[in-house]
């Protein structure tokens, strides 16, 4: 759970700071404990955030903190807060779903109820390992190359900085790894890689206006630069995000040369931008030998750029529907060929504004949900992998449907330094985007 997030889920942080106990063990008997029940279950499910310097706002690592929060942790996990999960409707099912079951969630309300107990600590039930994204060992690990100190002018700072990937020969990206340096003001992270015959242009533009970097506001080349290849969207961070791991039998191609653009959006709007940021990127790559048994990942942007939210609306909507191969400018004819593309990661993206995400798929009248997020949060925002792939081919109808709230209400929450007023497409965090990013690979068959 990041610390902005903290803020948002007013109903947990309300419970935390009231929620009292006196430490004492609890009554003994046949319900549950923290040691034979809820030690297990916090360690395999929260762990992950619920750490001294992790990004929850509390550790719930020890008996005395989970005790002390016990009722705030049976309401947050009643009302399907925690652990966070946005995608419902009628999403299909995703890997890496951290929600717990009825089950569970029953547990911790009698645990709760009960005065949250300990237990025999002689007798505690073995801990799981956490619920994380694992990438394996990465074989490339670089930074952004400086202590960079947001550029205190702006509202929103965009910066990139070229870092060099050492690559000697042609590799595929199995999985990724964005760990920002300065959460409080980094608002999300993109990594492209550009050829080798963009780097030349691409440093050079690094220091021109005597600060690291270059200004790059809502892209990765510099002002004027036309890329001489394809630049290849490598991964995002977002809060919320975590690592990104490749869907299993898939990598993401780099050639020999190419250089990664970390694009950093600074929101210095948050607390704490006059620290300085030290982005890291780490990659991990298929066993070499084994590039030609992977079927490659390329993605796709669908975009609703003509936004036009009225002052006040509660629940205006943007919409826009193409065919997919309308969508990627030709990407799939051209590209892929007639068999089509399977998806195999879906990503949504919205600013403050934001409270209902659907992305849809239309063949012969038949519409499938790709991914729905009923309730929009700006501080948790992921990517998602179908745990079966869907199909999608040059003819189907691909439809963006984004809900916005621009009252007052919604703006003093979000924290708004702008006047009530109408908003638009842009890069800045009091703009809006109606965004999705399709990972896909090629299909084997018909």
């Amino acid at each position: 759970m990041t610390k902005s997030h903290a803020a948002s889920s007013g109903l947990l942080l309300l419970l935390v700071s009231c929620a009292g106990n006196s430490g004492d063990p609890g009554p003994s008997g046949d319900g549950p404990t923290y040691y034979q029940d809820v030690a297990p279950l916090l360690a395999g499910s929260c762990s992950g955030c619920h750490v001294e310097g992790g990004v929850a706002p509390m550790a719930l690592t020890t008996p005395e903190s989970a005790q002390q929060r016990a009722p705030a942790i049976a309401a947050a996990t009643a009302a399907r807060l925690m652990p966070p999960w946005m995608p419902g409707g009628d999403s299909p099912a995703m890997h890496n779903d951290p929600r717990l079951t009825d089950a569970q969630i029953d547990m911790l309300q009698r645990w709760a109820q009960a005065g949250a107990p300990l237990g025999d600590a002689a007798n505690a039930a073995a801990l799981p390992a956490p619920k994380v994204v694992d990438i394996g060992a990465p074989e490339v690990s670089v930074d952004t190359g400086h202590d960079y100190v947001p550029d205190s002018r702006l509202r929103d700072d965009y910066r990139c900085f070229v870092v060099d990937l050492g690559l000697t020969e042609a590799r595929m990206v199995t999985g990724l790894r964005i760990t920002p340096g300065n959460r409080a003001a980094v608002h999300h992270v993109i990594v492209t890689a550009y050829v080798a015959a963009d780097r030349a242009a691409l440093e050079a533009a690094q220091g021109q206006d005597g600060r690291p970097g270059y200004q790059c506001f809502g892209r990765s080349e510099p002002p004027g630069m036309t890329p001489q290849g394809f630049p290849q969207m490598l991964g995002a961070w977002a809060p919320g995000a975590s690592a990104l791991k490749q869907p299993e039998g898939t990598g993401a191609p780099l050639e020999v040369g190419q250089v990664a653009v970390i694009q950093v959006h600074y929101n210095l709007r948050a607390q704490g931008v006059t620290q300085p940021d030290r982005t890291r990127l780490e990659l991990a790559f298929a066993p070499k030998g084994t590039e030609s048994t992977l079927r490659e990942t390329m993605t796709i942007p669908v975009a609703d750029p003509q936004l036009n939210i009225p002052p006040g609306a509660v629940d205006h909507v943007e919409e826009a529907a193409l065919t997919a191969d309308a969508w990627s400018g030709g990407f799939f004819t051209f590209f892929f060929g007639p068999n089509g593309l399977d998806i195999v990661g879906l990503t949504g993206h919205m600013h403050m504004l934001g409270k209902h995400f659907v992305l849809t798929r239309t063949r012969a009248g038949q519409t499938t949900t790709l991914l729905e997020i009923p309730r929009w949060d700006f501080h948790w925002q992921n990517g998602y992998q179908p745990v079966q792939s869907i199909d999608i081919r040059s003819s189907d109808v691909v439809t963006i449907r984004c809900v916005y709230d621009n009252t007052s209400e919604r703006r003093e929450a979000g924290g708004f330094l702008s006047p009530m007023g109408e908003v638009n497409w842009g890069e800045g965090t009091e703009d809006e985007m109606c965004l999705a990013f399709l990972q896909v690979a090629r299909r084997t068959a018909p």
